[in-house]
């Protein structure tokens, strides 16, 4: 995992396997809820989904860039936070 500032206003953090990549045609769904690259049989689909949403959820983004037989990496780059701001979500 790499972690960089992109600038003032973003970071990028890159987690990078060297597993056996995802295919071409996978990479599209690769998001989508439910949606497994493992082998059958074995995770729910959800690990990405949830990630992404969370990743969203914060006011980022997610990509996934990959090569079958050489592994992925996925970038998410998130707005820069001072720990000052906050939300008020309260009605």
């Amino acid at each position: 995992m790499y972690v960089d500032k992109e600038s003032d206003e973003r970071q990028k953090i890159s987690v990078v396997d060297t597993g056996r990549g995802i295919q071409p045609e996978e990479k599209a769904r690769v998001f989508n809820k439910f949606h497994g690259v493992a082998e059958a049989g074995k995770g729910t689909g959800l690990g990405l989904y949830i990630a992404k949403a969370m990743v969203e959820l914060h006011g980022g983004t997610i990509e996934c860039k990959s090569e079958a037989g050489r592994g992925s990496t996925f970038t998410i780059r998130l707005p820069q936070r001072t720990g000052h701001e906050t939300e008020n979500t309260a009605a």
